[in-house]
């Protein structure tokens, strides 16, 4: 009799399906003790090579990602106002939460950071907030309502301790004692977006209206064929993500039965 030995061997040479380096912008830089070295590690995702923004207002500015590397993503902004808490730091995440750039009040037009050609099909912001007194919330919105407005009401962080980085769950609209040093916005897949920025709020003041900085982190989406390969990164190739290659029309990956010995004879 013969005999057969079958086996699957799956290729994947287009590439891997792991988690992208995320992309970091440190606002308020050009102020003194806001700026962080290529070496320090800040962030909720904590990362290096944050891309650090001087002055109120700039761009097109092409943003490296956390390996260093140039991104296909830009950023412009326009705001009233760059500034900080006017003390030294006494670790990265202090750093970072030292300046910021901010609408000066409720009659301006509101301050804008424009994102392009972001290179993720899937990912989140993280947006990091800071002030040097009390009532200074900020509204985030979406040019075109990527997602809902975001009422920040901020923590006064003291950047003169080792920062805890604490997240703001819900919008403050409606709830004050909602806060934090951070909020996320999450569900996002568009690859140009522009951030509104408004002072608002029961709590907050007319004067101020600040981001310190961002984070976009590349969020992986499933695996909905069971293959090990991810979703997001499948699609990215032009795979079909419910195609697990058990088949001939395999999507990259190849279905080989090898004969035994003696069946080449």
């Amino acid at each position: 009799m013969n005999r057969h030995v079958t086996s699957l061997l799956i290729f994947t040479a287009l590439g891997s399906s792991a988690q992208a380096t995320p992309i970091g912008i440190n606002f308020g830089s050009g102020r003194p003790d806001a700026f962080l070295s290529d070496t320090d590690t800040a962030g909720v995702v904590p990362q290096t090579n944050w891309n650090n923004l001087d002055g109120a207002a700039g761009g097109p500015v092409t943003l490296n990602d956390a390996s260093g590397t140039a991104s296909s993503a830009t950023i412009s902004w326009n705001a009233d106002e760059q500034w900080s808490l006017g003390d030294a730091a006494v670790d990265p995440n202090g750093t970072l939460l030292t300046g910021w750039i901010a609408t000066q009040a409720l009659t301006d037009p509101p301050s804008s950071v424009t994102l392009t050609d972001i290179p993720f099909a899937n990912y989140e912001l993280y947006i990091y907030l800071a002030h040097d007194r009390a009532t200074e919330d900020v509204l985030i919105s979406e040019e075109r309502s990527a997602f809902p407005p975001f009422l920040a009401h901020e923590d006064d962080t003291s950047i003169t301790t080792q920062v805890v980085l604490t997240q703001q769950m819900l919008t403050a609209d409606g709830d004050i004692t909602q806060q934090g040093n951070y909020f996320k916005i999450t569900n996002l897949s568009q690859a140009n977006l522009t951030l509104l920025l408004d002072p608002a709020g029961s709590a907050g003041t007319a004067e101020r209206g600040a981001i310190n900085g961002i984070q976009i982190v590349e969020v992986l989406i499933g695996d909905a064929d069971g293959d090990g390969l991810n979703d997001t990164w499948e699609a990215s190739f032009g795979l079909d993500p419910t195609d697990n290659g058990l088949n001939p029309n395999n999507n990259g990956c190849l279905l080989y039965t090898s004969p035994s010995p003696r069946d080449r004879g």
